[in-house]
């Protein structure tokens, strides 16, 4: 029983992240830098760019099966943000990261 329970803590230990959406007035040159300051944190696992381009993918899979949903976005009219997504080691890592976006 206790074997299952860190393997299952494991598992979601992997899955701590947030996502950082941007608007769409910041430019390429501030994400890549927010980017790099984030990554430089030793609380941080990853840092991953999710562009819009990527965003409408990823809403076009989730919803494959309802093509009214499915196609209610186009690449000519794409309101889905730009993302950092950001995966810590710990849970209570994530606050202090998301202060970050708060200045």
């Amino acid at each position: 029983l206790t074997i299952i329970a860190n393997k299952i803590t494991d598992g979601l230990e992997d899955k701590i992240d947030m996502a950082a959406y941007l608007e769409d007035t910041v430019s390429e040159d501030q994400i890549f830098e927010l980017q790099k300051l984030i990554t430089r944190r030793e609380d941080v696992v990853s840092v991953y760019f999710v562009s819009k381009e990527e965003a409408l993918l990823r809403w076009k899979d989730r919803n494959q099966d309802d093509e009214n949903l499915r196609d209610i976005i186009s690449e000519d009219d794409n309101p889905l943000p730009r993302s950092l997504e950001i995966k810590t080691e710990k849970p209570e890592d994530l606050e202090e990261i998301a202060d970050l976006f708060c200045l």
